[in-house]
């Protein structure tokens, strides 16, 4: 498949068809490696202007995504790997911890996301592959980013800040236990 870089990590294809193998996936993997932010796609639209926005997105396990919500809906649908997918409030409690994975037999594999929705993605395994697909044309205005959580160029309070966000998960995971 014929690949054209349109920023560090952000790859289009130049096919009308776009179809995305093992050796894709190997590829994905290999550049979330080389990449600052230690992730990596494949657009399957066109372009940024496109109605439909189809990826595929690798994420290694020391991959720091902000919480942010996006005023569309948008679906995920894990291809390999596993993820803790964290729902949050306005103020950054923890509402709810959904588990992504192609390895665990009660996990989830697909979610959709109501915009509105503010999450942030945990990887587990080594690395997380999956297919996002939401409503189109990129707009960079449709996200907006916590402002409670540090962003992603604050290496060491987005370390300080996935700390304590792990405390939340587990005290989170004791309520919910101790409520059932």
């Amino acid at each position: 498949m014929e690949l054209r870089e349109e920023s560090p990590g952000v790859y289009y294809c130049n096919h009308a068809v776009v179809s995305v193998g093992d050796r894709d996936l190997a590829f994905l993997l290999q550049e979330a490696r080389k990449n600052d932010k230690h992730r990596a796609r494949i657009c399957a639209h066109p372009d940024v202007g496109d109605p439909v926005h189809e990826m595929v997105i690798c994420l290694l396990d020391t991959c720091y995504i902000r919480p942010h919500l996006h005023h569309k809906a948008e679906s995920l649908h894990v291809l390999a790997g596993t993820c803790e997918l964290v729902l949050l409030d306005a103020e950054g409690d923890v509402v709810n911890v959904l588990c992504l994975s192609s390895e665990l037999p009660d996990a989830a594999r697909y979610v959709r996301l109501a915009a509105g929705t503010i999450h942030t993605l945990l990887v587990r395994s080594e690395h997380f592959t999956f297919h996002e697909t939401t409503r189109g044309p990129f707009d960079r205005q449709d996200t907006e980013f916590a402002g409670w959580a540090p962003a992603e160029a604050e290496r060491d309070a987005a370390g300080s800040y996935r700390e304590l966000l792990e405390v939340a998960i587990v005290n989170f995971a004791k309520t919910r236990r101790g409520a059932s």
